[in-house]
């Protein structure tokens, strides 16, 4: 009976120790986890600290990008060469080819410092087009649109309208160019001088560069980013320009930039596992400290 009762005396000390021990490690298991929290919380504010930073830069020099178009634009304005295709009533028959085709090195000294642009044209008419690469003047041939270049499935009178009547940067559009093959990108359109309607006339000059979309998600994301991030761009008009990395975007921390001379509102997403992949070795301390304890 001596025997009985003492290993009964034995359950219920071991059963009081492991109480105790369970207890115990509830206790030290709930402090960790505020502190796993504010930890975690820290380094996600560096993370996106750190992002917010880089991106910033990033979305600052496409800022500066677009508005280096405009002063493109103002030097073409003041060139002796070509103001008289915008201001006179020029036609093909009046221009000398090969004076006209010399014009091509001009647009590209303006655009070669600038590797966000691919395609790029001075549009004077349908007949009289200028681009990076070579002119378009009474050629029988062939047209600079559609044979050189074409947007979506618009027909010229159709792109032109487009430019004409929402000039500035359009959303993202699918080009099919014969010297950048098929891309998509956003347009920037502007008229050649100034003008006070809201919409362009008919026979308004026209500069068009298209920015190709992916050297712009190369330029603002890294590697990671480009993986597992998110990027949209929008107007200050609030229009919705192109949108990268959609379906990553519940997996993503969203922070937001406005840049100051082109007014784009851009979102990122910075993956959230940046954060998890920087918490892996402090748990490992906890959970060693909650083994020891």
């Amino acid at each position: 009976m001596e025997y009985i009762k003492a290993i009964k005396d034995y359950k219920r000390l071991y059963l009081r120790y492991l109480i105790l021990y369970l207890v115990f490690s509830i206790l030290v298991i709930s402090c960790q986890f505020p502190i796993y929290l504010l930890v975690k919380n820290d380094t996600r504010k560096v993370i996106v600290d750190k992002y917010e930073a880089t991106l910033s830069n990033s979305a600052g020099a496409l800022d500066r990008t677009i508005s280096e178009l405009t002063n493109a634009i103002n030097v073409i304005r003041n060139d002796q060469r070509l103001v008289k295709f915008c201001y006179e009533n020029y036609t093909a028959e009046d221009i000398n080819p090969i004076e006209f085709n010399s014009c091509t090195s001009l647009l590209n000294s303006l655009l070669i410092p600038n590797n966000l642009i691919g395609d790029a044209s001075i549009i004077f008419d349908k007949n009289i087009v200028l681009t990076r690469q070579r002119s378009f003047v009474r050629s029988r041939l062939y047209n600079f649109y559609p044979d050189f270049i074409q947007c979506n499935e618009l027909s010229y009178m159709q792109w032109t309208e487009l430019l004409r009547n929402n000039y500035g940067l359009l959303p993202e559009m699918t080009y099919q160019s014969s010297d950048y093959g098929t891309y998509k990108g956003l347009t920037f359109s502007f008229p050649l001088y100034s003008t006070q309607s809201s919409a362009v006339s008919e026979d308004q000059s026209l500069f068009v560069a298209i920015l190709p979309t992916t050297r712009i998600v190369s330029l603002l994301m890294d590697q990671t980013l480009q993986s597992h991030g998110y990027l949209k761009i929008s107007s200050g008009k609030g229009e919705n320009l192109f949108e990268f990395g959609a379906e990553n975007m519940e997996d993503c921390i969203l922070i937001n930039m406005h840049t100051p001379l082109w007014l784009l509102d851009i979102d990122y997403g910075i993956p959230k596992f940046l954060v998890d992949e920087e918490m892996k070795t402090f748990r490992r301390i906890l959970i060693a400290l909650g083994i020891k304890s």
